[in-house]
């Protein structure tokens, strides 16, 4: 069965919490655990892919009705908890722009948008922890798409 299941997303955020490998991977981590926690949370709870996630702007946010704008007007409703986590993360972002100017809501260490690549490389970072299984990111967006 290559399902994710419950426990091994929790361990796949606690990954994110404490960092992986060591020291000097896990002080890197740091810094950059809001976004990376985010990208897990949207893949996790909202079904949607890579190439439209990397493509969010600041200005796809809409937080009066806790949603997001995807491609060609299509509109997503965010659950709170995770419009909250989407303020964390847009604070954090802003110290480490530090005066950089760019619309992409998911930044990498050059202060640019991430690639797909990139949140490959992210996903493949904390999942790893989970032994015998390849998560990727689609199977992310499967976990949710089983729970609707």
């Amino acid at each position: 069965m290559n399902d994710i299941t419950e426990k091994e997303i929790v361990q796949i955020l606690l990954s994110i919490k404490n960092g992986v490998g060591n020291s000097s991977s896990k002080k890197k981590q740091k810094q950059w655990k809001e976004r990376d926690f985010l990208i897990f949370l949207l893949l996790l709870n909202t079904g949607i892919n890579i190439p439209t996630l990397i493509k969010l702007n600041i200005d796809d946010i809409d937080y009066n009705n806790n949603q997001l704008k995807l491609y060609d007007n299509i509109i997503i409703d965010i659950p709170k908890q995770i419009m909250d986590y989407i303020s964390i993360w847009l604070d954090k972002r802003t110290i480490l722009l530090d005066g950089t100017i760019t619309n992409a809501l998911f930044i990498s260490s050059n202060k640019k948008r991430m690639s797909a690549t990139a949140i490959y490389s992210v996903v493949n970072k904390y999942s790893s922890t989970i032994k015998d299984k390849h998560i990727t990111p689609y199977k992310l967006r499967t976990a949710f798409t089983k729970e609707v």
